[in-house]
């Protein structure tokens, strides 16, 4: 029993390392970057749009099944932790007012980041059990919250006291030291690529009763991907500092992501899959529309909660309808792409509504895009069988 414990122990902290270096950069690419660009004068819909620099998660499912072909999982991931760990050091040597440079560095880390996340997505769902999910997603969601923290809180702090060298050269080593325990853990028993890539990668989409909850991963986070990057903005707005902003948003938020990520697995399992993703959906919504009418920094804190619960409860159905051994990383990774693809298209399209309905009401809408993917995730069967089966 010991061992056994001792073993689980093991991969979820190797998986925790992998989160965390995702959510390192990814953290100050979407909480800090808003705020330097609405800082130095940008309009909305250009602060908005800087989030489809990071659509390569959006089309990672494109190359997912040659990842899970070739070579171990890890031997993608530390080539890419490598190269996202040249790109932060190069980014570092730049001044603050190169923007091409600031957004070609976000998209070569958003790439690099989606084919580590492919690998990591397979060796999670290979590795952990059933039984286990809820406490899997629960430590990735909390490790990745951990590193948004680091680098949507205290890298603002960095940045402004020390500029991009003293930010981008910590966030540099942080990866360094996230890499550590994957270059010392032994490679899987089991895995093994498949013998020929999976051309049939979107095969189970084509079918109606797939449409549910294909509409699901297209909803249920969209209206969370439409307020978010406009909160920053409505804070600069208000008056608050590019330190003040990284407290509220990336340490106080954060912070409480990862309380409610710890929190997160005895909660989801307790509730059907469905009764999970309609509940927390619905006050996911009710926390948006707060954004334009209460005390933004306490709704950042109630959002950032309710949203790692609803998160959880994605990421676990999601794990759910994966389908055969090998096939792992393509199948999490199909669906991963899907909410990614219509989040970033959702949040880059914002700043052009906020800008003609104003923050309120603006904040109104991405909550009733949050309860209709609430509504539509209620009517799957929580015995539906996985994708493709």
């Amino acid at each position: 029993m010991s061992t056994d414990r001792s073993t689980s122990l093991q991969r979820l902290g190797l998986l925790s390392t992998l989160y965390f270096a995702q959510g390192l950069p990814f953290g100050f690419f979407t909480l800090a970057v808003p705020v330097l660009l609405r800082s130095q004068g940008h309009d909305l819909r250009s602060v908005s749009g800087s989030s489809l620099l990071l659509m390569p998660w959006a089309f990672k499912f494109v190359w997912a099944p040659l990842v899970d072909r070739y070579g171990t999982r890890r031997s993608w991931i530390l080539p890419m932790q490598l190269v996202n760990t040249l790109i932060l050091l190069a980014l570092g040597t730049r001044d603050p007012g190169d923007l091409p440079a600031l957004a070609l560095g976000m998209f070569l880390v958003a790439a690099a980041s989606a084919t580590q996340d492919i690998a990591s997505d397979g060796l999670a769902v290979k590795l952990i059990p059933d039984e286990e999910r809820g406490t899997a997603n629960s430590i990735q969601v909390g490790a990745y919250r951990v590193g948004m923290v680091v680098g949507g809180g205290l890298m603002p702090f960095l940045y402004e006291s020390y500029g991009p060298a003293g930010a981008f050269g910590c966030m540099a080593g942080l990866v360094v030291l996230s890499t550590v325990p994957v270059l010392l853990a032994p490679e899987p028993r089991g895995d093994t690529a498949p013998a020929t890539i999976d051309r049939a990668v979107l095969a189970p989409w084509f079918t109606w009763a797939a449409l549910p909850w294909l509409g699901t991963l297209l909803l249920y986070k969209a209206g969370d991907a439409m307020a978010t990057p406009l909160v920053k903005p409505m804070l600069v707005d208000a008056g608050f500092s590019l330190s003040q902003i990284g407290a509220i948003t990336g340490l106080a938020g954060s912070s409480i992501a990862v309380v409610a990520s710890a929190m997160g697995a005895p909660v989801v399992a307790r509730l059907s899959r469905p009764r999970a993703l309609l509940l927390f959906g619905l006050m996911q919504a009710a926390a948006q529309v707060s954004f334009g009418w209460l005390d933004p920094i306490a709704v950042v804190v109630v959002e950032h909660f309710v949203g790692t619960f609803a998160t959880i409860a994605l990421f676990t159905a999601m794990m759910d309808r994966c389908r055969r051994p090998g096939r792992e990383g393509s199948d999490y990774t199909l669906q991963a792409s899907m909410v990614v693809f219509f989040t970033g298209l959702a949040g880059a399209a914002g700043g052009a509504i906020a800008d003609e309905l104003g923050y309120a009401r603006y904040f109104v809408l991405c909550g009733v895009v949050s309860v209709a993917g609430a509504v539509l995730a209620a009517t799957r069967r929580a015995d539906e069988p996985p994708l493709g089966a």
